[in-house]
């Protein structure tokens, strides 16, 4: 049987160009693990490592015998980047199917097979329907029996039914595909976690329903997550093959399951796993968890919590359906402060028809969590609608025009101000507020 080659592209993502690091990228990984790869040859490309501007060589190489690309894209500078691998693509091998997946075809599907670089669209979930598209081609079979896809035919674009969000632990381990990534490359040193940190996911998706969060958007407020003896496993297996000591989840919401969490820390210890970790948790979350079961958590290695404050004025909070207030992040701030825990707030500002002094009143907020203790993080986003979040219909009847075509949702940056009703002024000041009180950014002028 022909063994095809199947490339897996994921883009530079440019709007953490300032960041001092880039993670392994589990969303390609994630769907190469569910490739026969005795029957395919799987080349991943990261161009967060690669940093290739011109592809002609590595598509020179690699053409011969591939079956199709895929390309994995969030809304925003990623777009640039597979659009310009895609066109390259296409100039070299115009008969190869482009196949992008990820949150920009999940939430603007339409626009995304409109670009004439792109043929197939996966929406949600991509690891099963990848896996069966590529079986589809291989076998020379018609495509609009595999579920989850939109595709283009006689200039049509064409919708098979909707593939079922489905639980993550009937995928296989990260472990089987570690190979084809360099671990070295995503290895960071971490002042507040270890000396050799490294990203993990242990679930995809999340059951709650802020305002201004495209996860609502992906997932529809679905939720699966690795068992904690599976993530334990795959954990053990980063720290034996590569020196591991540190693991940062990059979990939408690590906590959503107060027995994994207990299950999980009280394994690290049992298994005498020397580890630092570091995850996100909703405030409300974080306060379900006893001071006893705090500080198991601390024993385990807990390091960092990053946690979602979003506005200093509770009329906001409340717009985003946050469910929280300024009492309770002072709270939490206190507690992970006595328990060794760094904490990381973040903040969104900017909402329509907020008064342009509540940004300064959320600043001022942040100010005040960073007193508490001057180990503790701020960042602070500016409020950028995305479709199909709950807020958006609500930005565009307040003067938000969305772009439309991929090439302009390009150019969007959270970093920035995309909305017209928030002066750039505070673009500078946010930025300034964001360098002093968050270790990861790196200033614009190095």
């Amino acid at each position: 049987m022909k063994r095809f080659k199947i490339i897996l592209f994921h883009p530079m993502t440019l709007h953490e160009k300032y960041y001092r690091y880039y993670y392994v990228p589990y969303s390609v990984l994630s769907i190469a693990s569910m490739i026969d790869r005795e029957r395919y040859e799987v080349i991943l490309i990261d161009n967060n490592v690669n940093k290739m501007k011109d592809y002609s060589e590595i598509i020179k190489t690699k053409s011969d015998g591939l079956l199709c690309v895929g390309v994995s894209a969030m809304i925003g500078h990623q777009i640039r980047d597979g659009l310009a691998f895609s066109r390259a693509i296409r100039q070299a091998t115009p008969e190869i199917p482009i196949v992008w997946g990820g949150p920009l075809p999940t939430m603007l599907p339409q626009e995304t097979l409109e670009n004439k670089f792109i043929d197939i669209i996966i929406q949600g979930q991509g690891e099963v329907t990848f896996s069966e598209l590529v079986n589809a081609l291989a076998n020379g079979k018609p495509i609009d029996s595999v579920k989850g896809i939109s595709f283009k035919s006689d200039g049509q674009i064409l919708h098979t039914p909707h593939r079922n969000f489905i639980d993550i632990n009937n995928f296989p381990p990260y472990r089987s595909v570690f190979d084809l990534v360099n671990m070295e490359n995503y290895i960071r040193y971490d002042e507040h976690i270890n000396s050799r940190t490294v990203n993990y996911h242990s679930s995809q998706g999340c059951p709650y329903n802020c305002g201004f969060c495209c996860e609502t958007a992906l997932w529809n407020h679905k939720w699966s997550a690795f068992s904690s003896a599976r993530t334990l496993d795959d954990i053990g297996f980063l720290s034996s093959m590569f020196n591991i000591n540190g693991i940062k989840f990059y979990d939408s919401e690590f906590f959503i399951d107060h027995k994994r969490v207990i299950e999980f820390a009280q394994g690290v210890i049992d298994r005498k796993l020397k580890i630092r970790w570091a995850a996100s948790v909703h405030p409300r979350n974080l306060e379900r968890f006893s001071e006893s079961q705090i500080d198991l958590l601390r024993q385990s290695g807990v390091s960092r919590l990053l946690l979602g404050a979003e506005s200093g004025i509770q009329d906001e909070l409340e717009l985003v359906g946050k469910g929280t207030n300024k009492d309770m992040i002072v709270r939490l701030a206190k507690l992970c402060s006595k328990y060794d825990i760094v904490a990381c707030f973040t903040f969104v500002t900017g909402y329509p028809t907020s008064p342009l002094s509540y940004i300064d009143s959320t600043l001022e907020f942040a100010k005040e969590l960073r007193k508490i203790d001057n180990r503790h993080e701020c960042k602070v986003h500016f409020y950028a609608p995305y479709p199909g979040t709950p807020l958006y219909s609500y930005a565009i009847q307040h003067g938000f025009k969305p772009p439309k075509t991929i090439e302009e949702w390009s150019w969007y940056d959270y970093y920035g101000i995309v909305t017209p009703w928030v002066d750039k002024e505070y673009e500078q000041k946010t930025r300034d507020f964001n360098e002093d009180n968050y270790p990861y950014l790196l200033p614009l002028d190095i």
